[in-house]
């Protein structure tokens, strides 16, 4: 069964009913909750909790003088009012989102505040030489996933591979490929849409052109698929640390008998993420 994903929740200090109807009606757009306090108790109970904090100018002059502990970065101040809301700004160390014009901006705060955290399963399937087909068993999880209404996706992070998307006929479906993806650091948003797929399971391989996949680029995609999705997956890489794919929780598969070393120089094999 597809795993429970628990709706993100953003916290929201105000007092203002109008701004928490309106900032509540932007997250509920991109499946965000929203936690509206308005007390000094409420306040100091979401204070601390990860991810973006949001501020409502009618409340700024209070959480000033509750001289809550200061908050390094993630504070938002959001209003209707520029000038006022920008009055607390440096005090609070808190940006400026002024609604709705800017709605957009709040949108992509919500969006890329909570990519970071995204619940999907990563699933490592790791082999101990080549030929023992990591990337088979990989795709053929990615694809009973898919079945048993699961989102998921097969990411090939094997620079010498160039056989996910022929194993699962798409090679000739357009789309992105690590070509186009070599370059991605960072939350990618709305990653899926652009990728070939087949059965229901997304597909990022590194198709026809051989090239050297950075790592950082490697981690940017498997953590944002997994972010979207239910079960994902990457195999490792050389160099690379499988502490760097940080989504839900993180699962390791082996193809072969024998547990390869992560240092050896050796690219690494397939995986799951969509």
């Amino acid at each position: 069964m597809p795993p429970e994903r628990a709706t993100p929740t953003i916290a929201l200090i105000s007092g203002d009913q109008r701004l928490v109807e309106l900032v509540g009606s932007v997250a509920a757009s991109v499946g965000v909750g929203v936690d509206a306090v308005s007390d000094r108790g409420g306040a100091q109970a979401v204070w601390s909790l990860p991810g973006p904090l949001l501020i409502g100018q009618d409340r700024a002059s209070a959480v000033v003088a509750w001289q809550l502990p200061r908050r390094s970065g993630d504070v938002h101040l959001v209003g209707e009012d520029a000038a006022e809301a920008a009055r607390w700004s440096a005090v609070l160390g808190a940006s400026v989102i002024v609604v709705p014009a800017s709605t957009p901006t709040l949108i992509e705060l919500l969006r890329e505040g909570f990519r970071e955290s995204g619940t999907g399963v990563v699933l490592l399937v790791d082999q101990s030489s080549g030929g023992l087909g990591a990337t088979t068993m990989a795709a053929g999880i990615a694809r009973e996933a898919a079945v048993g209404g699961m989102r998921a996706a097969l990411v090939e992070l094997d620079a010498a591979g160039g056989g996910a998307d022929l194993l699962l006929g798409v090679e000739r479906e357009s789309g992105w490929r690590w070509p186009e993806l070599a370059s991605a650091r960072g939350a990618v948003s709305d990653l899926t849409p652009h990728l070939p797929a087949a059965d229901g399971v997304a597909v990022v391989s590194v198709g026809r052109d051989r090239l050297e996949i950075p790592a950082a680029a490697r981690v940017s995609v498997v953590r944002s698929l997994a972010a979207e999705l239910d079960l994902g997956g990457a195999g490792p890489w050389a160099g690379g640390r499988r502490s760097d794919l940080r989504p839900g929780s993180r699962r390791p598969v082996r193809a072969g008998r024998r547990r390869s070393s992560l240092g050896d120089g050796r690219p690494g094999a397939g995986g799951l993420s969509r």
